[in-house]
C-alpha cells in the first residue's frame, strides 16, 4: 500500500516537473523569436507558479531591457545580480548599469558600470 503511494507522489512530480519544462520551453522559444512581450508573459506566469532560476531571471531581465520596460529590467537585473551562484555575462552587468541610469539612479548605476 505504501508502495502505490510513493509511486503516486513520484508520477505527480514528474508531471509538474514536465509542465515547467514545457512552459519554460514555449517561453524560451518566444524569446528566441524575438517575441519579447510574449515570453515576459509566459516567464511571469512560470515566477507566479513558483518556478525561478537563474535563466528565467536572465531572459525576464533582458526582455524587459529590450522591451523599454526598464523599471522591470532593473529589478529583474537586481535578482539575477544577487543570485547565489549566478554566472552573469559582463554584457548583462552592462545593461543594468544602462538601465539604472535611465531610471536616474546615477551613483547606484556609477558603481556597476566600474564593474563592468
Amino acid at each position: 500500500m505504501k508502495f502505490k503511494y510513493i509511486t503516486l507522489a513520484f508520477l505527480f512530480c514528474c508531471a509538474l516537473t514536465n509542465a515547467q519544462t514545457k512552459k519554460e520551453k514555449r517561453a524560451d522559444d518566444k524569446f528566441e523569436s524575438y517575441q519579447y512581450a510574449e515570453a515576459i508573459d509566459v516567464y511571469e506566469r512560470l515566477i507566479d507558479l513558483g518556478y525561478s532560476s537563474e535563466t528565467i531571471y536572465r531572459k525576464l531581465a533582458n526582455s524587459n531591457y529590450l522591451n523599454a520596460r526598464y523599471e522591470n529590467a532593473a529589478a529583474w537585473y537586481k535578482k539575477l545580480v544577487n543570485l547565489e551562484g549566478a554566472t552573469v555575462d559582463p554584457e548583462e552587468i552592462y545593461k543594468y548599469a544602462l538601465t539604472l541610469k535611465s531610471l536616474g539612479n546615477y551613483d547606484e548605476s556609477d558603481t556597476w558600470m566600474r564593474k563592468f
